[in-house]
């Protein structure tokens, strides 16, 4: 660490010698200084026989966090909300900013002003579909005293290993041995999460995980593979590779320099040792499984893969029933039980070879009688060397990377129109000059199908990889949007159509609102709003559904944040692939009836705040019943309650209540710190207040 020279003024008042810093605050806050004096003289002339010297450690901003900082694991696509304070210690407000958050990280509020002596709780959002990886961070708190005081945040993103590689020793008779390590192509694996799994047929026989041996300096696993046959069965390895969360199969055991390709299991058998381990090595192969729900499916398959060349290879391992369907933009195949074989013009058992089956530049729909779970091996695609051709109107797009990509990230190739939109089974998004791609739909996913609205030829080519899921924290699910009340199943419907909405009263929209659409009593989409940069609006980027041929009208509710619903005046006739309304000129959405207005307690301000005599407490609002203000000292007694009674007039107002600084009896209270309780019949919040 350099050692750098501060400046300083000092004084001497008799024993004593006070030292002030003459340097900018920021340059040393958080230091130690070395402070060392010499030669100094008393009143007869004596000098000190030898230096003296300390330390001190320099603390003087006022406005800092709670804690320094947090660590989390969290799994790909859970949710991740956290909480913590900033502090303001010193008698002044203060402004301040949240400053450096990465690309993934959300935090509200990011800037404002913090009482004096109080606490601000701060909420961090970590973006749902941030890729596998460690990400550490430092969120700086930052005001006008110009040091930014550091938040250390650390977020591992994983992804477990298949539930299903689990063995019960107690079930077999015999085991044999292996010590080795995992090499996937061609580099030695050192993560400690990373997996070897032995497999007969689709049964786990063995599965151990790395682990540091210090006196090699290497990460080995010990495996034990189990079977009732003493010898003869034939066992296949597979690799959990953590870091990028994918099934790695083509698994070949090396014993030295010697490959075993078709390793058979053999009772008691010991293979490598400590100073001597196996190697465990996989070349390019994946291992696929695509949980698929009853209904309808939009899906890509994201691997260079031969099961890509008949429908009935690719869903080799789906209990398969007549009329189960693999839709593409204009052809599709479909099962038919009497012969158990696929028949269409996609990929279908009766489509000759050479027309080269699926296409991974494509998506395609799928539908099952029944959930289950496609499952097929292949390698990964360069996406550099895919380029998909897009031509004006609608387009079935696939999606070839292996992770998460923010939606300009990975469309960013292309040069869309005005108007241009990009939509999965889920959300949309469309293209504005300055917004860019904005809706719903914030990042693209691995497995899923697209459909791109283009107004031009285009070429498409996705990068090879994205750093993280998105520019900012995701407002909206992965998939669907949530309700506790209002079921949405889009599996079960075919077709769907987007609709670019405002509710006309745009002051009544808060961020936890839902719009919900409705076919008489059934959910057909839900949707929370997305903030318009440009025309300073909340706009709602509804997905609806429906079938190709119905012809029903959707209507729809407001839902707010507190439970409470309004019906909305409009409906829309619902039509496959429609689009109803633009950025520019988004649906009206309008209330049948005016919602009485909640009292606007979080904008309460307190003036004057440190007050002598009396404060007053400023709100606006419809007020629908009273208004009950306690105010606490620091030990929690209370010392007033003041009930004040609202207007029941339904207009809009300016309301205020005083504390003339007086307790409950009527005496004046002491100078002092006190805690301010305000509630009304819908809200409570807390305020400290100063009394000088």
């Amino acid at each position: 660490m350099a050692i750098e020279i501060f400046g300083f003024i000092y004084s001497v008042n008799k024993d004593k010698i006070v030292i002030s810093t003459t340097d900018e605050a920021k340059r040393i806050e958080n230091c130690i200084l070395d402070i060392t004096v010499k030669d100094i003289q008393d009143l007869r002339g004596n000098k000190m026989q030898s230096p003296a010297t300390w330390t001190a450690y320099v603390d003087k901003n006022q406005v800092v966090w709670e804690e320094q900082g947090r660590e989390f694991r969290k799994r790909l696509y859970d949710t991740l909300v956290f909480v913590t304070n900033i502090e303001n210690q010193g008698g002044n407000e203060m402004e301040f900013t949240i400053e450096n958050l990465p690309l993934w990280l959300k935090a509200s509020p990011s800037k404002g002003k913090i009482k004096p002596n109080s606490k601000l709780k701060v909420t961090f959002t970590v973006n749902e579909g941030l890729n596998i990886g460690d990400y550490t961070e430092n969120v700086y708190l930052k005001t006008s005293f110009g040091f930014n005081e550091i938040f250390g945040l650390h977020v591992k993103v994983y992804e477990p290993a298949p539930a299903d590689w689990k063995v019960n020793p107690a079930k077999f008779q015999y085991s044999a041995s292996m010590i080795g390590q995992i090499k996937v192509d061609n580099i030695l694996s050192t993560d400690p999460e990373d997996k070897i799994a032995a497999f007969v047929g689709e049964e786990c026989r063995g599965v151990a995980s790395l682990n540091y041996i210090e006196a090699y300096d290497t990460y080995q696993a010990y495996m034990n593979i189990y079977s009732n046959s003493s010898n003869g069965e034939k066992v296949e390895f597979r690799i959990w590779d953590a870091s990028q969360g994918l099934t790695l199969v083509n698994v070949t055991p090396f014993v030295g320099t010697v490959p075993n390709y078709n390793f058979t299991f053999e009772a008691n058998q010991v293979i490598g040792s400590t100073s001597k381990p196996m190697i465990w090595h996989s070349i390019n192969g994946i291992l696929r499984k695509m949980p698929m729900p009853k209904g309808w499916k939009w899906v890509s398959f994201g691997l260079k893969s031969d099961a890509m060349f008949r429908t009935s290879l690719l869903l080799t391992n789906i209990i398969s029933t007549n009329n189960d369907e693999l839709r593409g933009a204009v052809d599709f195949d479909r099962y038919d039980s009497t012969t158990s074989k696929w028949f269409g013009n996609l990929a279908g058992d009766n489509m000759a070879l050479n027309r080269g089956g699926l296409k991974n530049e494509h998506a395609y729909k799928v539908k099952l009688s029944k959930a289950d779970t496609i499952a097929f091996r292949g390698s990964i695609i360069n996406s550099l060397s895919m380029p998909i051709a897009l031509q004006p109107g609608w387009n079935w797009v696939g999606y070839t990377p292996q992770n998460n990509m923010e939606i300009n990230e990975a469309l960013a190739s292309i040069n869309p129109s005005e108007g241009d939109m990009v939509k999965s089974q889920y959300q949309f998004a469309v293209y504005d000059a300055v917004l860019k791609w904005v809706g719903s739909l914030k990042y693209m996913i691995p497995g899923e199908g697209y459909m791109m609205k283009v107004a031009q030829n285009a070429t498409l080519t996705y990068p090879r990889s994205g750093l993280v899921a998105g520019r900012k924290a995701a407002e909206t699910s992965l998939r669907t949007v949530a309700d506790n009340q209002w079921k949405l199943q889009p599996y079960d419907y075919s077709s769907d159509m987007a609709l670019i909405a405002v509710v006309a009263n745009d002051s009544l929209i808060s961020e936890g609102d839902k719009i919900i659409a409705l076919a008489d009593t059934v959910c057909r989409g839900i949707a929370t709003p997305v903030f318009d940069g440009k025309n300073k609006r909340q706009v709602f980027f509804i997905t609806l559904y429906g079938n190709s041929t119905e012809k029903s009208h959707i209507a729809f509710k407001l839902k707010k944040a507190n439970g409470k619903e309004y019906q909305l005046v409009e409906t829309v006739a619902f039509a496959n692939a429609k689009t109803e309304g633009t950025l520019q000129q988004p649906f009206e959405l309008h209330l049948m009836e005016e919602p009485d207005s909640k009292l606007d307690l979080h904008n309460m301000s307190v003036v004057p705040n440190p007050f002598a005599q009396m404060v007053r407490f400023d709100f606006k609002g419809k007020t629908s019943g009273d208004v009950h203000i306690r105010i606490t000292n620091v030990l929690g007694t209370e010392v007033r309650h003041i009930i004040y009674k609202g207007e029941t007039s339904g207009e809009l107002a300016q309301h205020s209540i005083v504390w003339d600084g007086r307790s409950q009896s009527g005496a004046a209270v002491a100078a002092g710190a006190y805690h301010v309780h305000i509630s009304s019949d819908k809200e409570t919040i807390d305020k400290l207040i100063i009394k000088e």
